[in-house]
């Protein structure tokens, strides 16, 4: 899954994703903003 992960929906996404095993690539704009951690998320940053 692959989304923009720093919004209220975007982050919630993140989250239900995670819960449900899948691995997630987030991208978020200040990855200092995104506090999760988890072995299948990856966090990259960049602007959409």
């Amino acid at each position: 899954m692959y989304c923009r992960a720093n919004g209220g929906i975007g982050r919630q996404a993140v989250e239900q994703a995670l819960a449900a095993g899948h691995k997630v690539t987030a991208l978020v704009r200040d990855p200092a903003k995104l506090s999760l951690v988890h072995p299948n998320l990856k966090i990259v940053q960049g602007d959409i």
